[in-house]
Protein backbone atom coordinates (compact mmCIF):
# COMPACT_ATOMS: atom_id res chain seq x y z
CA UNK A 1 0.00 0.00 0.00
CA UNK A 2 1.52 3.31 -1.06
CA UNK A 3 0.97 5.85 1.68
CA UNK A 4 2.99 8.24 3.79
CA UNK A 5 0.87 9.59 6.66
CA UNK A 6 1.91 12.92 8.17
CA UNK A 7 5.43 12.89 6.71
CA UNK A 8 6.29 10.01 9.00
CA UNK A 9 9.26 9.09 6.83
CA UNK A 10 11.23 9.73 3.69
CA UNK A 11 13.40 7.20 1.87
CA UNK A 12 16.83 8.65 1.08
CA UNK A 13 18.93 7.13 -1.70
CA UNK A 14 22.54 8.33 -2.08
CA UNK A 15 23.54 8.62 -5.76
CA UNK A 16 26.98 9.72 -6.90
CA UNK A 17 27.18 8.54 -10.56
CA UNK A 18 25.45 9.76 -13.72
CA UNK A 19 24.55 6.23 -14.89
CA UNK A 20 22.86 3.33 -13.13
CA UNK A 21 24.00 -0.28 -13.37
CA UNK A 22 21.56 -3.10 -14.11
CA UNK A 23 21.28 -3.97 -10.42
CA UNK A 24 20.81 -0.34 -9.40
CA UNK A 25 17.94 -0.06 -11.88
CA UNK A 26 16.41 -3.13 -10.22
CA UNK A 27 16.68 -1.38 -6.86
CA UNK A 28 14.79 1.68 -8.09
CA UNK A 29 12.16 -0.38 -9.92
CA UNK A 30 11.51 -2.20 -6.66
CA UNK A 31 11.30 1.05 -4.69
CA UNK A 32 8.86 2.57 -7.19
CA UNK A 33 6.68 -0.54 -6.92
CA UNK A 34 6.53 -0.37 -3.12
CA UNK A 35 6.42 3.39 -2.50
CA UNK A 36 5.23 6.57 -4.13
CA UNK A 37 7.92 8.64 -5.77
CA UNK A 38 7.14 11.57 -3.48
CA UNK A 39 8.24 9.37 -0.56
CA UNK A 40 11.72 9.04 -2.05
CA UNK A 41 14.49 11.63 -2.05
CA UNK A 42 17.86 11.47 -3.78
CA UNK A 43 20.94 12.88 -2.10
CA UNK A 44 23.79 13.58 -4.49
CA UNK A 45 26.80 15.80 -5.23
CA UNK A 46 26.07 19.42 -6.06
CA UNK A 47 27.44 19.12 -9.60
CA UNK A 48 26.17 15.65 -10.56
CA UNK A 49 23.98 15.27 -13.65
CA UNK A 50 21.47 12.72 -12.39
CA UNK A 51 20.49 9.67 -14.45
CA UNK A 52 17.36 10.44 -16.47
CA UNK A 53 15.30 7.87 -14.51
CA UNK A 54 15.81 9.88 -11.32
CA UNK A 55 15.36 13.43 -12.50
CA UNK A 56 11.70 13.63 -11.45
CA UNK A 57 12.47 12.68 -7.83
CA UNK A 58 12.95 15.07 -4.93
CA UNK A 59 16.64 15.85 -4.72
CA UNK A 60 18.87 17.27 -2.01
CA UNK A 61 22.37 18.26 -3.12
CA UNK A 62 25.43 18.52 -0.92
CA UNK A 63 29.03 19.53 -1.52
CA UNK A 64 30.83 17.18 -3.92
CA UNK A 65 33.40 16.41 -1.21
CA UNK A 66 30.90 14.32 0.75
CA UNK A 67 30.54 11.86 -2.14
CA UNK A 68 34.18 11.71 -3.23
CA UNK A 69 35.28 9.15 -0.62
CA UNK A 70 34.05 6.95 2.20
CA UNK A 71 35.45 9.40 4.74
CA UNK A 72 33.51 12.23 3.09
CA UNK A 73 30.29 10.22 3.26
CA UNK A 74 30.95 9.46 6.93
CA UNK A 75 31.36 13.18 7.60
CA UNK A 76 28.05 13.91 5.86
CA UNK A 77 26.07 11.42 7.93
CA UNK A 78 27.62 12.73 11.12
CA UNK A 79 26.73 16.34 10.29
CA UNK A 80 23.95 18.55 11.64
CA UNK A 81 23.33 19.98 8.16
CA UNK A 82 22.40 16.58 6.75
CA UNK A 83 19.64 15.80 9.26
CA UNK A 84 18.43 19.40 9.28
CA UNK A 85 17.48 19.02 5.61
CA UNK A 86 14.98 16.34 6.57
CA UNK A 87 13.53 17.72 9.79
CA UNK A 88 10.04 17.82 8.23
CA UNK A 89 10.01 14.02 8.63
CA UNK A 90 10.06 12.00 11.84
CA UNK A 91 12.24 9.31 10.29
CA UNK A 92 14.62 8.87 7.38
CA UNK A 93 15.41 5.53 5.80
CA UNK A 94 18.93 5.52 4.38
CA UNK A 95 18.71 3.20 1.37
CA UNK A 96 22.04 2.78 -0.40
CA UNK A 97 22.12 1.45 -3.95
CA UNK A 98 23.17 -2.01 -2.77
CA UNK A 99 20.13 -2.32 -0.51
CA UNK A 100 16.82 -3.97 -1.41
CA UNK A 101 13.39 -3.97 0.24
CA UNK A 102 11.21 -7.06 0.48
CA UNK A 103 8.08 -5.38 1.85
CA UNK A 104 6.26 -2.07 2.18
CA UNK A 105 6.00 -2.10 5.99
CA UNK A 106 8.30 0.84 6.68
CA UNK A 107 5.52 2.51 8.67
CA UNK A 108 5.55 -0.47 11.05
CA UNK A 109 9.25 0.01 11.77
CA UNK A 110 8.73 3.73 12.31
CA UNK A 111 6.03 2.87 14.85
CA UNK A 112 8.57 0.84 16.87
CA UNK A 113 10.08 4.24 17.68
CA UNK A 114 13.75 3.30 17.66
CA UNK A 115 16.28 6.09 17.32
CA UNK A 116 18.45 3.95 15.05
CA UNK A 117 18.12 0.53 13.47
CA UNK A 118 20.23 -1.28 10.88
CA UNK A 119 21.24 -4.83 10.04
CA UNK A 120 23.06 -6.57 12.91
CA UNK A 121 26.74 -7.27 12.35
CA UNK A 122 26.51 -11.05 12.69
CA UNK A 123 29.40 -13.47 12.80
CA UNK A 124 29.88 -17.22 12.81
CA UNK A 125 30.81 -18.39 16.32
CA UNK A 126 31.93 -21.88 15.30
CA UNK A 127 35.40 -23.11 16.27
CA UNK A 128 36.70 -23.14 12.69
CA UNK A 129 35.40 -19.64 12.04
CA UNK A 130 37.24 -18.39 15.14
CA UNK A 131 40.42 -20.24 14.11
CA UNK A 132 40.58 -18.69 10.64
CA UNK A 133 39.21 -15.26 11.50
CA UNK A 134 40.93 -12.62 9.35
CA UNK A 135 42.84 -9.62 10.69
CA UNK A 136 40.15 -7.33 9.26
CA UNK A 137 37.50 -9.19 11.24
CA UNK A 138 39.64 -9.10 14.40
CA UNK A 139 40.12 -5.34 13.99
CA UNK A 140 36.34 -4.95 14.01
CA UNK A 141 35.75 -7.16 17.03
CA UNK A 142 33.80 -4.42 18.81
CA UNK A 143 30.98 -4.31 16.28
CA UNK A 144 30.03 -7.97 16.10
CA UNK A 145 26.60 -8.94 17.35
CA UNK A 146 25.77 -5.25 17.61
CA UNK A 147 23.20 -3.13 15.71
CA UNK A 148 23.82 -2.06 13.08
CA UNK A 149 24.84 -1.42 9.49
CA UNK A 150 23.99 1.99 8.03
CA UNK A 151 23.53 0.96 4.39
CA UNK A 152 19.85 0.30 5.05
CA UNK A 153 19.05 2.09 8.27
CA UNK A 154 16.13 3.90 9.89
CA UNK A 155 16.97 7.04 11.87
CA UNK A 156 14.80 9.29 14.02
CA UNK A 157 15.65 12.76 12.75
CA UNK A 158 15.06 14.72 15.94
CA UNK A 159 17.20 12.35 18.00
CA UNK A 160 20.11 12.77 15.60
CA UNK A 161 19.78 16.55 15.52
CA UNK A 162 19.71 16.74 19.31
CA UNK A 163 22.69 14.45 19.70
CA UNK A 164 24.86 16.35 17.21
CA UNK A 165 23.92 19.65 18.79
CA UNK A 166 24.85 18.41 22.27
CA UNK A 167 27.91 16.30 21.37
CA UNK A 168 29.63 17.96 18.41
CA UNK A 169 33.02 17.77 20.16
CA UNK A 170 32.59 14.01 20.66
CA UNK A 171 31.95 13.54 16.94
CA UNK A 172 35.03 15.63 16.10
CA UNK A 173 37.14 13.66 18.59
CA UNK A 174 36.23 10.36 16.89
CA UNK A 175 36.28 11.62 13.29
CA UNK A 176 39.71 10.11 12.50
CA UNK A 177 39.37 6.94 14.55
CA UNK A 178 39.69 3.91 12.24
CA UNK A 179 36.54 2.34 13.69
CA UNK A 180 34.51 5.02 15.47
CA UNK A 181 35.02 7.48 12.62
CA UNK A 182 32.76 5.24 10.52
CA UNK A 183 29.35 6.83 10.78
CA UNK A 184 27.23 3.75 11.42
CA UNK A 185 29.70 2.40 13.98
CA UNK A 186 29.63 5.76 15.76
CA UNK A 187 25.82 5.83 15.91
CA UNK A 188 25.66 2.19 17.00
CA UNK A 189 28.44 1.99 19.59
CA UNK A 190 29.45 5.49 20.69
CA UNK A 191 26.25 7.56 20.67
CA UNK A 192 24.29 5.24 23.03
CA UNK A 193 26.96 5.74 25.72
CA UNK A 194 26.25 9.46 25.87
CA UNK A 195 22.51 9.71 25.27
CA UNK A 196 19.34 7.65 25.63
CA UNK A 197 19.65 6.30 22.09
CA UNK A 198 17.05 3.56 21.61
CA UNK A 199 18.48 0.73 19.47
CA UNK A 200 16.88 -2.75 19.14
CA UNK A 201 18.48 -6.05 20.06
CA UNK A 202 20.13 -8.25 17.43
CA UNK A 203 17.14 -10.55 16.90
CA UNK A 204 14.74 -7.64 16.36
CA UNK A 205 17.19 -5.94 14.02
CA UNK A 206 17.45 -9.16 11.97
CA UNK A 207 13.76 -8.72 11.19
CA UNK A 208 14.51 -5.26 9.85
CA UNK A 209 17.55 -5.96 7.67
CA UNK A 210 20.37 -8.41 7.00
CA UNK A 211 23.87 -7.71 5.75
CA UNK A 212 26.77 -10.05 6.52
CA UNK A 213 26.02 -13.74 7.28
CA UNK A 214 22.49 -13.67 5.76
CA UNK A 215 21.94 -17.42 6.28
CA UNK A 216 22.58 -16.97 9.98
CA UNK A 217 20.35 -13.89 10.00
CA UNK A 218 17.50 -15.67 8.27
CA UNK A 219 17.63 -18.41 10.89
CA UNK A 220 17.60 -15.74 13.61
CA UNK A 221 14.47 -14.29 11.98
CA UNK A 222 12.67 -17.65 12.04
CA UNK A 223 13.46 -18.20 8.34
CA UNK A 224 11.36 -15.20 7.29
CA UNK A 225 12.68 -12.54 4.94
CA UNK A 226 13.44 -9.27 6.71
CA UNK A 227 12.06 -5.88 5.70
CA UNK A 228 15.16 -5.46 3.53
CA UNK A 229 18.81 -6.29 3.03
CA UNK A 230 22.08 -4.51 2.36
CA UNK A 231 25.21 -5.60 0.52
CA UNK A 232 23.55 -7.98 -1.95
CA UNK A 233 26.46 -7.55 -4.39
CA UNK A 234 29.14 -8.68 -1.95
CA UNK A 235 31.09 -11.69 -3.16
CA UNK A 236 30.19 -13.80 -0.11
CA UNK A 237 26.45 -13.03 -0.16
CA UNK A 238 25.46 -12.45 -3.79
CA UNK A 239 24.66 -16.11 -4.49
CA UNK A 240 22.40 -16.18 -1.43
CA UNK A 241 20.44 -13.06 -2.41
CA UNK A 242 19.97 -14.25 -6.00
CA UNK A 243 17.40 -16.65 -4.54
CA UNK A 244 15.28 -13.71 -3.36
CA UNK A 245 16.00 -10.79 -5.71
CA UNK A 246 14.61 -11.51 -9.16
CA UNK A 247 16.88 -10.43 -12.02
CA UNK A 248 19.96 -9.82 -9.87
CA UNK A 249 23.16 -10.04 -11.89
Amino acid sequence: MKQNPESKYVIIVPVYKDKLTHNEKLVFENLFELYNKNQISIICPKHLHLPVQLQSLNTERFDDYFFSSISGYNRLLLSFEFYKRFEAHRFILIHQLDAYLFSDNLAFWCDQNYDYIGAPWLRDESFLAKLFRSKKVKDREAIFNKVGNGGLSLRKVNSFLNFIQDHKSLIDLNSHHKLYGIEDVFWSLVAPKYASFKIPDVKTAAGFSLDRKPKLGLKLNNFKLPFGCHGFEKKKTKHFWKNYIKGLE
